[in-house]
Order: structure tokens, then C-alpha cells, then sequence
């Protein structure tokens, strides 16, 4: 996929998988989050990642990106106006994982600084426009709650995961069992946002 940024300049943006045939293309995102989970008997030793509010941001900022390629979205970048040269005519944003916190969170009855980027299955599918961290403005120069590695570096300049996310269309979050093991973190389910 080719993108014209704002200075200019011609680049590629990439995306996990890109389906051909005869002029029509999808472009998929795919986001494979663990909590940990050993089952030594098939052989399987799943690290904990930890981190999923981090997971979540990631996942939303793919489906945001597939907008953006399939000239849905809002084209504003990190580093300003993107305009898409060569993109894609559908895709798909898939994430599975067996960390419940991706599924379980009840949308009502958060007060996290990432409210606004839950996917769980008691989330509405609310039209949101944009998508941003709490912000305390008494924290941080830049208005941003401090946050280790996620809306601070040592620089005290923001990082790509401080950057709001707009999403041009409402979408619902409907998560799928892909496995069930009836053991602690046995349990797999994924979701798919089509775009």
C-alpha cells in the first residue's frame, strides 16, 4: 500500500496480510495477545503479555488503519495528512487471545484511563469519533496523564500510542470462542471488525 504524507514523500504502509485477485484487494490485521498458559501435556507454553490496555489501543489503531486504506477513515496521522495513493478495498481487523480482561470489560462501569478503548463484550457500538486517554492536565506538559511507556518517553514527547484515535464508523464487538479448554487461560476467543 503506498501513502503521500504530509512532506511529500512517497512510503508504503504495511499491513500482515494483503489478498489480490483481479484488481480487488483486502488487507488484514491480525493481533495475537496471551495471557499465560502452560499445558504440558500438548506441548504448550504461552508467555503473559500483559499490558492490555497497551493490546487494546494496538487493536483499534489496526482497525483505524484499514479505514484509512480503504478511504473510510480519517487521514490524519501521527505526523500529520496521509493521503492513500494505493490502498485497499475491504479489511479485516482480527485479534484472538485467552486474557479475559480483552472481553469481560463492562464499558458502564469503567472509570480506567482507557475507557474509551474497551472491546468487550459489554461494550456499546458507539459511534466514537475519537478515542483518547484520560488526561489530568495537572500531570504532564502536554495534557497527558503520565502513563509508562504509553503516552510519555524520556523526553517527555509524546509516543505514537498518545495519538487519539478516530474511527469513521460504529462498530460491534463480538467476540467468538475458538477454543475452551475449562482451564485457567485455556480459553481462546477472537473478534473480527470488518472494515
Amino acid at each position: 500500500m503506498k501513502v503521500n504524507k504530509n512532506n511529500g514523500k512517497i512510503g508504503k504502509c504495511y499491513t500482515d496480510i494483503v489478498l489480490e485477485q483481479g484488481g480487488y484487494s483486502v488487507a488484514i490485521e491480525l493481533k495475537y495477545k496471551t495471557a499465560e498458559y502452560i499445558d504440558p501435556n500438548n506441548r504448550i507454553y504461552l508467555l503473559d503479555h500483559d499490558a492490555v490496555d497497551l493490546g487494546r489501543y494496538d487493536y483499534l489503531w489496526d482497525v483505524h488503519r484499514i479505514e484509512l486504506l480503504a478511504g473510510k477513515g480519517n487521514n490524519t496521522e501521527i505526523d500529520g495528512k496521509v493521503e492513500v495513493i494505493e490502498g485497499c478495498d475491504k479489511g479485516f481487523a482480527v485479534l484472538l487471545t485467552n486474557e479475559n480482561k480483552y472481553w469481560k470489560q463492562d464499558y458502564n462501569n469503567s472509570a480506567n484511563i482507557d475507557k474509551e478503548f474497551l472491546i468487550g463484550d459489554c461494550t456499546p457500538n458507539l459511534y466514537r469519533t475519537l478515542m483518547d486517554w484520560k488526561k489530568d492536565p495537572n500531570k504532564c506538559p502536554n495534557n497527558y496523564m503520565f502513563y509508562p511507556k504509553t503516552v510519555l518517553t524520556k523526553t517527555n514527547k509524546p509516543t505514537f500510542r498518545a495519538q487519539p484515535i478516530h474511527l469513521n464508523q460504529a462498530y460491534k464487538y463480538e467476540w467468538e470462542d475458538y477454543h475452551n479448554t475449562q482451564q485457567p487461560n485455556g480459553d481462546f476467543k477472537f473478534v473480527i471488525i470488518e472494515v
